[in-house]
């Protein structure tokens, strides 16, 4: 019986390539790694904290839109009244939430001073609840639109680059693949 084998021998050639962090490029090649990584902060769930913190003054936000179509849907998860309560107790008094909560709650207050308890009263305080919902909501895109604006930032996309520890070849290209593919003696 004749066994036959094939036996490849490769040939090992080094490469030396000039790996640079951020702050080490030229300028040209500075403005093409921030081209490269225009929307890297926005690529995976950018809104989960602004999603979160409107839970904890009492509000789901449920779906938005910051471009053409400009709408944030949403829902209090608890009533209108505690979550005006909430926002006034835990936003900055400077902040667009914080003015539309205490707008709603003097409104209220006006309103509960001069009507008498009764089903229409409730009707009409249903209807601040809608009003303020929907200011609210606006207040959260807004919010929305400006965390999405600063993320495309070229300060932001610095940023996450420097904080990364991204490298670059001399021309700009990101080049942590070929870093990783190194053999380290």
């Amino acid at each position: 019986m004749l066994i036959s084998s094939t036996i490849n021998f490769k040939i090992m050639k080094t490469i030396q390539l000039a790996l640079l962090e951020f702050s080490e490029l030229g300028e040209d090649a500075k403005s093409k790694a921030i081209q490269q990584f225009a929307y890297f902060n926005v690529e995976e769930d950018w809104w989960r904290f602004i999603y979160e913190d409107a839970e904890q003054i009492g509000l789901k936000i449920t779906s938005f839109d910051i471009d053409r179509g400009a709408y944030c849907n949403g829902e209090f998860i608890v009533d209108a009244k505690a979550t005006a309560d909430l926002i006034v107790g835990n936003h900055g008094d400077q902040t667009g939430t914080y003015q539309t909560a205490k707008f709603f709650l003097n409104r209220l207050l006006e309103h509960e001073k001069k009507a008498p308890v009764n089903d229409q009263n409730a009707e009409q305080m249903d209807g601040f609840g809608d009003k303020f919902l929907k200011s609210l909501l606006y207040d959260y895109l807004l919010i929305l639109r400006y965390e999405y604006d600063y993320l495309i930032s070229e300060k932001a996309i610095i940023e996450a680059i420097e904080g990364n520890d991204f490298v670059f070849t001399t021309d700009g290209n990101k080049a942590s693949a070929l870093e990783k593919l190194a053999i380290v003696e």
